[in-house]
């Protein structure tokens, strides 16, 4: 079988609050296609105000 893939990072600025759920949801559960082999990990690093 043949992966392929992205890896890198992402920044986003302002006021997230209200997304952060939905990240700190996809951090847990993956994101994107063949999860199930491990795929699709993201980490959330929040900075405090």
């Amino acid at each position: 079988m043949l992966f392929g893939g992205v890896m890198g990072k992402l920044s986003f600025a302002g006021e997230l609050d209200e997304y952060l759920p939905f990240f700190r949801c996809a951090e847990r559960m993956g994101l994107g296609k063949q999860t199930a082999f491990g795929f699709g990990q993201i980490e959330v690093q929040a900075k405090d105000k």
